[in-house]
């Protein structure tokens, strides 16, 4: 119990279940809670990444990532 924090735990109860990604640009291992990119992951790529990822399931007009206060991208799709 040394390492641990107070109401900080792995239980099952407490964790959002965890989706395997398999798409061209990304794909995941979610037993060990990683994702790869085919690309660097830059703003404009993760952009174009959850655009592809999303596109099925809401309309996306427009997506913007932000690194930083001065690093950031947008994307507007049709």
């Amino acid at each position: 119990m040394a390492n641990t924090k107070q109401g900080n735990n792995n239980d099952p109860k407490n964790c959002v279940p965890l989706k395997k990604i398999d798409h061209p640009l990304a794909w995941s291992y979610p037993e060990y809670r990683i994702v790869v990119t085919k690309k660097v992951s830059t703003c404009e790529n993760l952009c174009e990444l959850f655009y592809e990822l999303l596109k099925d399931k809401m309309p996306i007009k427009k997506i913007t990532f932000r690194s930083s206060s001065i690093n950031a991208a947008t994307k507007t799709f049709k």
